[in-house]
């Protein structure tokens, strides 16, 4: 299944709070794993670049 690049950034916004919610050092550093993943697959498609023209 593709998310669409409104559903992507969505995710990454709830990782990002997520990551300052957690009291586990584990979880946070597997979540802040996840934002890092997610932000380079954002980067690396320039159709998912938040306002990005087409």
């Amino acid at each position: 299944m593709d998310l669409t690049p409104e559903d992507l950034h969505h995710r990454l916004d709830q990782l990002r709070l997520l990551a300052t919610e957690t009291d586990d050092p584990l979880a946070e550093r597997l979540v802040r794993d996840l934002i890092v993943e997610l932000e380079d697959r954002l980067t690396a498609d320039p159709r998912l670049v938040k306002n990005s023209p087409g």
